[in-house]
């Protein structure tokens, strides 16, 4: 006769007997073998010999030693119940649960969960979370150097253009070089360069302009006093030969008033120079420049004639003569200082005695405002008007000279005076045709007369 199994059992033929059905499995009228013995259903769990599964509650697991639904762990989760702790799945990156929970809750970009506050909450400065983190250890510091991030970001930032972040202050802020947009770092925290070249890139500040204007154009840039350039599209900003003529500021605005051209080294119609080279209003006539010529003349007659009285005496005159050249070249040295040095810092007492003596150079230009009585003079004219009349002057002293037997010697002595006083003026006007600069606007002129 057959013999039947009893539920839970499946028949082993090696054995020739009947076994119990392996944990988690059932039968409910016992089997032929164990592969009758069913499995139990997703969340179902059962003793080994048993005859249906019992089945754990949403967000359990079946835990064999105590023999007990338990709750699935913090962070995991299970829909249908487990039939042991591997069942309760770990919530997805950002998502979070309490104990035996059937679904997991997640946090949004840039937040994590804080279990104390059972909420979620920002991800801490220069930290991120693209998905959600789970805690605060799932914030991630952002990892190359230079990158930042602000509360609740879900990525790391390089800073701006013309930035760069400062461990410091934990912010990203403008470089040196650079004047900052608005007054605070806010969300539209960008730099802007001092001034550009008009190509879309910046040039660093320099020191002849102002760094302190914020967003500040190349064509509104402003030039610092004692500086120059050549018009709103230039970069070549240049050092003035006559600081007190350049005024700074911007457009049109370069020079002080009566001063105009190139490094403001020119005088408007009105203006002539004085012996510091600054442009003063006019205040000669006509009748003046004749006065003053007349003047010069009548100093070198007298000149002349002291000569000859000392002559005479010529033990007088050999003590004199030389201390006499001396005194001389003394004050026509000082009188070009303007000239020659035109940076020169002097007292206003000095500047008072250099206006004074400058007859001693007999430049008809510095005793008289010539340039007031006629606006055409420009450096030729200066140059012929400077030589020409010397040179005929002394020409005809040596051919009077030449011409007359008794006093040919004095007449050479008269032109070598003239020369004399003279040769300052003559040589550094002369020599002023030689030196030229070249601007960038492609402009080539003398720097004696930048006309």
């Amino acid at each position: 006769m057959c013999e039947t199994c009893s539920s839970g059992e499946y028949y082993n033929g090696v054995s020739s007997e009947c076994k119990l059905c392996p944990k988690n499995t059932f039968t409910t009228s016992g089997a032929a073998d164990i592969n009758g013995c069913e499995a139990c259903a997703e969340g179902g769990h059962s003793q080994p010999g048993t005859s249906y599964c019992d089945h754990c509650l949403s967000g359990k697991f079946y835990n064999q030693l105590s023999n007990n639904c338990e709750l699935c762990p913090k962070n995991t989760f299970t829909i249908s119940g487990a039939r042991d702790i591997n069942g309760c799945e770990a919530c997805a990156e950002g998502g979070h649960s309490q104990p035996g929970a059937r679904f997991c809750d997640q946090c949004l970009t840039a937040k994590y969960y804080d279990e104390i506050s059972n909420e979620c909450k920002l991800c801490p400065k220069n930290t991120f979370s693209i998905t959600g983190a789970n805690d605060i250890s799932g914030c991630k510091p952002c990892a190359n150097p230079g990158e930042y991030a602000d509360v609740g970001s879900g990525y790391c930032k390089v800073c701006q253009q013309y930035m760069e972040f400062s461990e410091t202050d934990q912010k990203c802020l403008c470089l040196d070089t650079f004047t900052r947009v608005g007054v605070e770092y806010g969300a539209d925290g960008s730099c802007t360069c001092t001034f550009d070249n008009m190509k879309g890139s910046c040039i660093d500040v320099y020191e002849e302009v102002d760094n302190l204007t914020l967003s500040t154009t190349l064509g509104t840039l402003k030039i610092e006093p004692g500086y120059w350039r050549t018009g709103g599209t230039s970069i070549d900003v240049r050092e003035c030969p006559v600081a007190e003529a350049c005024v700074g500021g911007n457009g049109t605005d370069y020079c002080r008033e009566g001063h105009d051209g190139p490094y403001c080294n020119l005088c408007a119609d009105g203006f002539a120079k004085d012996p510091f080279l600054l442009c003063q209003s006019c205040n000669t006539t006509a009748t003046s420049v004749v006065l003053s010529i007349l003047f010069d003349l009548v100093l070198v007659g007298l000149l002349f004639g002291v000569g000859v009285l000392l002559k005479r005496n010529k033990a007088v005159y050999k003590r004199l003569k030389n201390g006499v050249k001396i005194i001389s070249m003394g004050f026509q040295i000082t009188a070009s200082l303007p000239a020659v040095a035109p940076a020169l810092p002097l007292p206003e007492t000095s500047k008072e005695v250099v206006t004074t003596i400058q007859f001693f150079n007999a430049d008809i230009f510095q005793l008289v405002s010539a340039g007031c009585i006629s606006a055409g003079f420009n450096y030729f004219d200066r140059l012929l008007m400077v030589t020409l009349p010397i040179f005929l002057f002394c020409s005809a002293l040596v051919l009077a000279g030449r011409k007359s037997k008794s006093n040919g010697s004095r007449f050479f002595d008269a032109a070598m005076a003239v020369l004399y006083l003279t040769l300052p003026t003559i040589t550094t006007t002369v020599f002023g045709v030689f030196s030229c600069d070249t601007l960038d606007d492609e402009r080539s002129m003398l720097r004696a007369d930048y006309r």
